[in-house]
């Protein structure tokens, strides 16, 4: 999928990039247009002390400032989103990076698209009409933009798999580095 607006990256997407030191592809990608919200930063900075791979992504400036959502209302609402996604109320920042995200790009910024890995967050934003990514779908684009080569891109996404990141590799690399028609 080709992305024009703003991308609005969750945590575990985020994770996946970092992971294998190759954040710098969704900057170069989606340079200028990248976004991230409170909760994810919020989740990135909680994690950094389990998983240090995280401190790649902290003082970056290259997501912009936290996405926050601050009024009643909107509080309320996201926190229903975040709840159909599974979060429990007695766990009130389970799924909030995911919940925050797909508020936002519904009700505020219609022609962004979000960029998740979880795979509740992915089929909601899909039955809401909105636009959505994964990893191996920015890996796709990584490539055709010519910033991965064939099989790298696939190799990539392979290493993420292996590092534990639970992200969807299809069985042949041809599926992230398809051959010219």
């Amino acid at each position: 999928m080709t992305t024009s607006g703003r991308v609005l990256f969750d945590t575990c997407t985020l994770e996946n990039f970092a992971v294998v030191a190759r954040l710098d592809l969704l900057e170069v990608c989606y340079s200028g247009r990248c976004g991230w919200t409170t909760a994810v930063e919020w989740e990135i900075r909680r994690g950094a002390a389990q998983r240090p791979h995280l401190r790649l992504l902290q003082g970056v400036t290259w997501l912009g400032d936290p996405i926050d959502s601050d009024d009643n209302d909107t509080l309320q609402q996201i926190d229903r989103v975040r709840r159909a996604l599974g979060g429990a109320p007695t766990r009130p920042f389970e799924h909030l990076g995911e919940a925050q995200m797909l508020h936002h790009v519904q009700h505020v910024e219609v022609s962004a698209s979000i960029a998740t890995d979880d795979r509740a967050a992915y089929d909601m934003a899909l039955r809401r009409g909105l636009q959505v990514i994964d990893t191996p779908e920015i890996l796709r684009t990584c490539y055709e933009r010519q910033l991965l080569s064939c099989p790298e891109a696939f190799e990539l996404l392979t290493k993420m798999a292996q590092a534990g990141r639970g992200v969807a590799v299809p069985d042949n690399h041809w599926h992230i580095c398809p051959p010219d028609p």
